[in-house]
C-alpha cells in the first residue's frame, strides 16, 4: 500500500501485515498487475489520470469522477491506451448477480419497468441498465426531487443506536424514461444501507411477468401462472467483500490480454455513464425542469 504518511504507513502494516510505502516508484518497481486507486471522492480522478500516466493499469473506486470533464479525461486516457477499470460491484452482489441472470433468461419475458430502491446514484444506475436490459449508450430524459425527513436511528457503518435519538435523512425520487421506452422509478435514502428496519426494494415488470422483492411471478410456456423464488448465490464472506473479489477476479481475466478488449472498453464506458447519470440526477433535483442526457464521447456511435 502507497501512503502519503510515515505515521499511516507503520499502522497500517502493523494492523495488516503488508508492506507499505512511501516513495510510489519504490512500489511500481515490484510491477504489480494493477493499482486500486483508493481515496477519496474528491481526489478519485486525479490520482486516477496520475497512475495512468505512470504506466499502471488503475482500478479506481466508485465514482470514476465527480463531474464530466474529468470523465471526459478518464475516456481519454483509455483512448491513448490506459488500462482503467471502475471498481462497480453491485452487479456482482449474490443476488444481484442472481436476479440478472434470470432476468437475462427472460422468465418474465421482455422488460419494460423498474422500481429500484436498492442503491444509491451511479450504483442504481448501472443496476437499473442490467434489469432493464439497456444498453449504457442509451439516452434518457429525468426528472428528480427530494426532500428531508427526521428519523429515529438504528445502525450506521460504525455503531448501533438504541437511545431513541432522531436525524434527518434525504430521500430523492426520480423518474427516468429511456429513449426506447423503458421506465424507471428510483427511491432511495442512505439510511437503508445500515439500518435494521429499512429494507430494499425491487420490482421489474415484463410483458410474461414481474419480478417482486425475493420473487419471481410468471406465465409458463403454456400461458399458466407459476411463480418461484430468487435463489441467491453463497458466499462466505461478506456480500460486498464478495462482489468485490467477483470483479478483481474479472478485471483479472482481462489484463491478461495485452490490450483493451471490447468487454474491458464496454465495461470503462458503462461506468463513466452511471457516474455522468449520477451527475444528471444531482442536477435533476435541484431543478423543476425535466432534464436530458447528452451523447458523450464514451457512448456507442457518439
Amino acid at each position: 500500500m502507497l501512503c502519503r504518511t510515515e505515521e499511516k504507513a507503520l499502522s497500517i502494516s502493523r494492523e495488516y501485515s503488508i508492506r507499505t510505502f512511501l516513495d510510489e516508484k519504490e512500489l511500481f518497481s515490484l510491477k504489480p498487475d494493477f493499482v486500486v486507486s483508493a481515496v477519496n471522492k474528491t481526489s478519485m480522478a486525479e490520482v486516477t489520470l496520475h497512475l495512468l500516466s505512470s504506466g499502471q493499469a488503475v482500478v479506481c473506486e466508485t465514482p470514476a469522477a465527480l463531474n464530466e470533464e474529468d470523465l471526459d479525461s478518464l475516456w481519454t486516457a483509455h483512448l491513448n491506451g490506459g488500462r482503467l477499470f471502475v471498481a462497480e460491484q453491485y452487479p456482482f452482489f449474490p443476488d444481484m448477480k442472481a436476479l440478472i441472470e434470470n432476468l437475462d433468461e427472460n422468465i418474465i419475458g421482455q422488460r419494460y419497468s423498474l422500481y429500484i430502491s436498492r442503491a444509491h446514484e451511479y450504483h442504481a444506475f448501472s443496476l437499473m441498465r442490467a434489469f432493464l436490459d439497456i444498453d449504457s449508450s442509451e439516452q434518457f430524459s429525468i426528472r428528480a426531487s427530494s426532500a428531508t425527513f427526521p428519523i429515529v436511528r438504528t445502525k450506521d457503518r460504525y455503531k448501533t443506536y438504541t437511545d431513541g435519538s432522531f436525524k434527518d435523512v434525504v430521500r430523492t425520487n426520480a423518474e427516468i424514461v429511456f429513449d426506447n421506452g423503458k421506465t424507471c422509478l428510483y427511491d432511495f435514502e442512505g439510511e437503508q444501507y445500515h439500518s435494521s428496519i429499512r429494507g430494499y426494494s425491487i420490482r421489474v415488470g415484463g410483458d410474461r411477468g414481474e419480478y417482486r422483492d425475493g420473487k419471481f411471478t410468471y406465465l409458463d410456456s403454456e400461458n399458466k401462472a407459476s411463480e418461484k423464488p430468487l435463489v441467491p448465490y453463497e458466499c462466505s464472506i461478506n456480500e460486498d467483500e464478495w462482489a468485490i473479489s467477483c470483479l478483481l477476479k474479472k478485471i483479472g481475466g482481462l489484463l491478461k490480454f495485452n490490450r483493451a478488449s471490447e468487454e474491458e472498453k464496454n465495461m470503462l464506458s458503462s461506468a463513466l455513464q452511471d457516474a455522468y447519470s449520477a451527475i444528471l440526477l444531482r442536477k435533476a433535483v435541484e431543478s423543476p425542469e425535466i432534464l436530458h442526457s447528452q451523447k458523450k464521447r464514451w457512448n456507442k456511435n457518439a
